[in-house]
């Protein structure tokens, strides 16, 4: 009885906390034999929903998990507290996470919006749709991501693609994309700052096979730095390196 006065609206009294997790750290796998997690989505989920108390990583078993990936703000990531997603077997050609969009606004495998201190390590990317076909979408305040030896393949080698594409509103700081395979599609890596100017781009000993169109494709970028890469093309006469 509140200040000795019967309350007439019991109903306010009790505060309901949905998709609350324990906040996670250390070492956990995904998929694969007795996993901590079944898939990306799950373990996505437990990020989202607990945040992290120091550095986690995630060893993810050889397989392909079919499944479509939208990371944002995690809570308790820092320069010195990061996500990792690494495939245990080191082969990115034996981790693979793929899916068919459907969705014209929803058109990627995995979507980086507002994410930052991730990192993607042997994994592969593969989208499945002919017109739906972005490997990675990075947009919103994302920054210190990393990909490195990770692969980037259509389901089929004659569909578009775009291996990683930033399409943002807000600058992008510290995106590092090292020693990967990008194969076949029209781009490789396609990045629009959208004039407010992206910072700290960096493209790193990285193939580029049999693109279309570009390997790299950047517009109204700042800061970047491309080195150490190649580029392959021998079946169309249209192909550009980098523009």
């Amino acid at each position: 009885m509140p200040n000795g006065t019967a309350d007439v609206v019991p109903s306010n009294d009790t505060n309901t906390v949905i998709n609350l997790t324990p906040a996670l750290l250390g070492t956990y796998t995904i998929g694969g034999s007795s996993p901590d997690f079944t898939d990306f989505t799950t373990a996505v989920k437990a990020l989202h929903g607990g945040g992290v108390l120091g550095s986690v990583k995630f060893l993810v078993r050889d397989g392909t998990y079919n499944e479509q990936i939208s990371i944002s703000d995690i809570d308790g990531v820092s320069i010195d507290d990061t996500v990792a997603f690494v495939g245990e077997s080191s082969n990115a050609e034996l981790v693979i996470l793929s899916f068919n969009a459907t969705d014209y606004n929803e058109q990627y495998v995995l979507e980086l919006n507002d994410a930052s201190h991730i990192t993607f390590q042997h994994i592969g990317f593969k989208p499945q749709n002919i017109s739906y076909y972005r490997g990675i979408e990075i947009d919103g305040l994302s920054s210190h991501l990393r990909f490195d030896h990770c692969l980037f393949s259509p389901q089929n080698t004659s569909y578009s693609m775009h291996g990683i594409y930033f399409e943002s509103v807000q600058p992008i700081d510290s995106v590092w994309i090292t020693n990967s395979q990008f194969l076949f599609g029209n781009y490789g890596i396609a990045a629009f700052g959208n004039y407010l100017h992206n910072e700290g781009l960096f493209v790193r000993n990285n193939n580029f096979h049999q693109q279309t169109s570009y390997g790299l494709y950047f517009d109204e970028i700042d800061g970047f730095d491309i080195s150490d890469n190649n580029f392959y093309s021998h079946t169309t006469s249209y192909f550009n390196a980098m523009y």
